[in-house]
């Protein structure tokens, strides 16, 4: 469905924001909060394992929020496709290891990842990707250039 389109092309939206945290980073700072003896948390939905990864799990879901509304994405939409999104989402990331990435010497360095896209990818610098993003964007009607 479109919907389920425009959802893939603005998942990870609220990088421009805050950047893109990965998961090492997350699990470093929550290392780092609770060695210093700072409050951590357990058992956080989708991943989060303590205090700091929380936070920045609330902050990507706000703005994932702001995000789809300003898109015309209603919150029920994307919630219902929230587990295709990140399936796809982990076949992208092992299509990226897969095309992008040096080859570690250390067997499992990337641990267990899905299975990759059988296209392969070409890399566009900075100026193209932007073209091609806003030109995605405006098939669903959106100005993808930063003006009004």
């Amino acid at each position: 469905p479109p919907v389920a389109r425009l959802l893939a092309l603005l998942h990870d939206a609220h990088e421009a924001f805050i950047g893109d945290i990965t998961t090492p980073t997350n699990d470093f700072l929550d290392y780092l909060n609770t060695a210093n003896g700072a409050v951590s948390f357990l058992d956080y939905p989708n991943g989060a394992t303590g205090a700091v990864s929380m936070l920045i799990h609330v902050a990507k879901r706000r703005l994932d929020s702001a995000i789809f509304a300003a898109a015309g994405i209603h919150p029920d939409e994307a919630a219902t496709y929230r587990p295709m999104i990140d399936a796809l989402d982990a076949r992208l990331l092992a299509t990226e290891v897969r095309d992008l990435c040096a080859e570690s010497e250390k067997p499992g360095a990337w641990g267990k990842l899905a299975e990759p896209l059988k296209t392969r990818i070409k890399p566009w610098g900075p100026d193209k990707a932007a073209e091609e993003f806003a030109a995605r964007l405006a098939l669903y009607g959106i100005d993808g250039r930063g003006a009004g």
